[in-house]
Formats: structure tokens, sequence, C-alpha cells
């Protein structure tokens, strides 16, 4: 804008230009912001809380935190980076207004991504006043996994043209990081899929399902099979949102389907949702000899229906090709062959938590079990010599049955 005085018979030189922005109008909904033509135009960052959210893609800086790529895979999401800051830190993203007139049953949904050890609150405010006044509508705390989560919030309290306040807090510590996507208002569908799929109580053969309604639906229908298992063709009816699942095949992995049957019509099908069933019992007499296992990075695989090393030490699997050069235990070989694999622990300094642990073994076809290994300890140096522990599961709990110490050389 440029303005002049006009005094009658002269004029004053022009003053400007003055630039003044419009606000940005209200989004007519359904409407969603997936963020990847960058940082909404109309989105705003408030400037009252500790730190800002980010526009990202492809991963954030921090192991063990945040998303690999956004929900669609190849555009952006936002988050907020961790790395800096204290317990408790706020950022807050606020949206563009939006008018929800066009819609009869509002509906919010999107996608959250809360993966990491210190995972602090993911929150979504609502003000219908312009940002005078906000209401909480959403709420979640702690480590959700390492996948996006979609999150739905019924709106059908509001009218008219409303914004969103969405408030990231910091945890203790760098893997805390907190993202979004696909941050969507639309209309409500008439049967809203049911969520929160989880498998519990797998055993080899069996495995309960269950989720949450959509909605107030008391029918759903399901189908399962082995993965890869394509989209249901006839599924069966089941009046509760708990499924027990039998007959079904030891150390496989299967895709499940649900739906809500709202009687006049069915919500869209959630999954492949995928669940995989525990090995079955090994049968006796059972020998591992670790010569199957992979001599590659970071060494700590265990046999096929092993539990998985969850440390923070490691059992190792080495030979001496691949373990040489040491001056302890040199050239030790393994038991059996003198060149085959067997598994190792360091002891350069003091051990902490560690654990081998077998699958079940089926002992009912011998009259007298027993259990036992052959081992390798050289801790002369050490003043206390580490202890190795074999114990077993009565049912309920681990009692121990061997346990050795001291400096030995290939010994049962």
């Amino acid at each position: 804008v440029y303005v002049q005085a006009d005094c009658g018979s002269d004029q004053s030189i022009w003053s400007g230009p003055f630039a003044f922005t419009t606000s940005c109008a209200a989004a007519s909904a359904p409407a969603i912001e997936d963020f990847d033509a960058g940082f909404p135009f109309c989105w705003s960052q408030s400037t009252t809380d500790d730190f800002n959210w980010t526009l990202d893609a492809s991963g954030t800086p921090s192991p063990g935190t945040g998303p690999s790529d956004d929900i669609t895979g190849g555009g952006n999401y936002m988050f907020i980076e961790t790395s800096p800051g204290i317990n408790g830190n706020e950022a807050v993203l606020l949206s563009q207004a939006v008018d929800l007139s066009s819609l009869t049953v509002p509906q919010l949904v999107f996608f959250s991504h809360m993966y990491g050890a210190t995972i602090n609150t993911l929150s979504v405010d609502i003000s219908a006043d312009a940002g005078v006044t906000f209401t909480q509508v959403f709420t979640k705390t702690g480590d959700q996994g390492n996948q996006w989560n979609e999150e739905l919030v019924d709106l059908s309290n509001y009218s008219g043209t409303v914004l969103f306040k969405i408030t990231a807090s910091r945890g203790t510590s760098f893997t805390g990081d907190i993202a979004i996507d696909d941050f969507e208002i639309r209309e409500a569908p008439a049967c809203p899929a049911p969520t929160s799929l989880v498998a519990s109580n797998l055993t080899a053969t069996s495995a309960v399902i269950s989720w949450t309604a959509g909605g107030t639906e008391t029918n759903w229908e399901f189908e399962y099979g082995p993965s890869p298992f394509p989209s249901p063709a006839a599924p069966s009816p089941i009046p509760a949102a708990t499924l027990s699942a039998t007959g079904l095949t030891p150390q496989t992995t299967y895709d499940f389907y649900v739906r809500a049957d709202c009687g006049s019509a069915q919500s869209i099908w959630i999954g492949p949702f995928t669940f995989t069933t525990l090995c079955a019992a090994a049968t006796s007499p059972y020998i591992e000899n670790f010569d199957g296992l992979s001599l590659t990075a970071p060494y700590t695989a265990l046999p096929s229906c092993w539990t998985p090393q969850v440390g923070p030490d490691y059992w190792d699997v080495t030979n001496d090709i691949t373990n040489n050069g040491h001056s302890y235990l040199p050239n030790i070989g393994d038991h059996t062959t003198g060149t085959g694999n067997y598994m190792w622990i360091d002891a350069s300094s003091d051990i902490t938590a560690n654990m081998m642990e077998t699958q079940l073994i089926d002992m009912s076809g011998l009259s007298s079990p027993n259990a036992g290994f052959w081992f390798a300890s050289n801790n002369i140096a050490n003043a206390i010599n580490h202890t190795i522990n074999l114990d077993a599961w009565d049912g309920s709990a681990w009692v121990n049955v061997a346990t050795e110490s001291g400096a030995y050389r290939d010994r049962k």
C-alpha cells in the first residue's frame, strides 16, 4: 500500500510500500494435510513453546527412535527431534482453520509414530473460538512400536470453524522422537472400522486375536490364513471382539483381516494384521552344535526357535577361523571337530545380564533325561572367575540344575 497527503494546492511524496498479509481462509472439510509439499502455508509454529516441529523425510537422525519414512513411502512428515532439550520441553504446531459445516459427523484421522525408549506425550487440542480456548480431544503417551498408527478422533460435538493444536513433549533422552502424518478431517464412516488389533496367548498351534470396536457395533466378520493371504473372500461372522484361533501350523506367519458388521453396512477391511505362531517343542534326544549359525555381524543370532537375546551382554557365535589372533583360549576350536562353531562371551570386563534360552524340548520319550554341554573358561587373570548357570523352566519359574565357576579347558 502507498499513501500521500493531499494539501489542496500540493501533495506530499508517496509513503510506501507498506506490506501486510491477510489471514488464511478456513479450509473446507473434508481436508487432508500430508506435508509432502513442504511446511503447510497456513499452518504455524507456536512462539510460546520450547522448540519447533521439523519437516522431514527418509528417517530421523537419531538411532532407535523416529520413523524411517512417511506413511505412504517417499513423502514428508512432521516430527520432533529430541536430542537437545530437557524432559518435558514442548513443541506446538497450529493447524489452518477448518470449516466443518459440510460434514454431518466430522472426524479427525491422522497417523502417529511414537517409537523409542523415552517417548513422552503427543496430544491434540481443538478450538472453536479462533484459538482463544482449546479442549483436548486426543492424547497418547509412551512407546507404541516402530510403526505408524492410525488415530481416530470423534468430532461430532463440533461444528462451524475449528483449528487444532498439536503438542509433542520431549522425554528424558534422545530416543523420544514423535512424528505425525496425513492429518485429515473427514466425514465419519457410517460403520467405523475396528482398531487396535492385538495377538496374545501365542502357542505353536493357537493364538487369541482381539480388537477394539470402531463404534457401537457388536458383530464383526473375519478371515485369516498363512501369509501372504489374499483379501477376504469368504469371511466368517463373530459376535465378539475376540477370536481364539486353533489348529494353526507351528512357526508360521498368518495374515488376519477383520471388519465391523453394523447391520445395514460393513466397515472397510482392516488388515493384513500379521502374527507368527511359536515353534513346536523339539523332540528328545536333542542336541544343538551351533554349526548352522551364520558367522556374520553382529554374531548374536541364535538357532531357530531359540529366544532372541536382549543383552546388554551377548553370547556370540564364532570359530577359530573367524576368531583368531587372541591370547585367551588360543586355537581351542569347537569340542566336536575343532573347526565348527561355538558360542562365547567376552569377559574382559564384568559380564552383566545375558541369557541363551532354548526352544521347548519334549523329554517325554526319555526314561532318565539329563542335560549337559561342553565349556571352556580362561579367567586365570581375573580375581573373581565368572560363573555359568544351567537353568530349567518348570512351568512357573527357572530352576537351577547346574553351576560351574573357574578356569577350565574343555570340560563337561
